[in-house]
């Protein structure tokens, strides 16, 4: 699923900037928005991991956390 994400947040000093992956701009938001979500596309709202804060897949979990 590559395409091109922006951040949604129009205050956001990195809200011009590409993202490559949906994960990259989970990173983001994880880093720079960390009382948000963000919904990607195709992805949907994803909850957030305990252990680090970011959006993740629950059904990746396991992976996730190693």
């Amino acid at each position: 699923m590559g395409g091109k994400f922006f951040c949604p947040v129009p205050a956001c000093q990195d809200a011009t900037d590409l993202f490559d992956t949906p994960w990259s701009l989970r990173r983001h938001f994880r880093d720079r928005h960390p009382w948000d979500f963000v919904d990607v596309e195709g992805h949907g709202n994803l909850p957030k991991c305990q252990l680090c804060n970011m959006q993740a897949d629950p059904q990746k979990a396991a992976r996730h956390e190693r």
